[in-house]
C-alpha cells in the first residue's frame, strides 16, 4: 500500500464546504454559489488527475476566503500528488 491510513484519510472528503462554521465573513449568495461550483469542478479535475486545473479553482476560492480549510487541504493534496511535497516517515 503506497499510503498510510492517515494519508488515505486526507483523500476522503465530505461534501464541498465554503468556509468553517462560525466564520465572521459574509459572502454574497451569488458568490457563495459560484465558489461551490468551483469546489465541485476542482474535485472532478482532481479525480481525473488533471492537477493544474483544480489548483486554479482553489486559488480563486482563497481570494474570497484566505483560510478556507477545504481549498488549503486540497491544494496540499495536489502538491503531494505532483511530487512537490515529500512525505514524512511515520515514527
Amino acid at each position: 500500500m503506497p499510503y498510510t491510513e492517515e494519508e488515505l484519510a486526507l483523500f476522503r472528503q465530505p461534501e464541498p464546504q465554503l468556509a468553517s462554521p462560525g466564520t465572521e465573513k459574509k459572502i454574497h449568495q451569488g458568490t457563495a454559489r459560484r465558489l461551490g461550483q468551483l469546489v465541485a469542478e476542482a474535485q472532478r479535475f482532481f479525480a481525473a488527475k488533471q492537477y493544474d486545473k483544480p489548483g486554479r479553482n482553489y486559488q480563486r476560492i482563497l481570494q474570497h476566503d484566505a483560510n478556507n480549510p477545504i481549498a488549503l487541504g486540497n491544494l496540499a493534496a495536489i502538491e503531494m500528488e505532483q511530487g512537490k511535497l515529500t512525505r514524512r516517515k511515520s515514527i
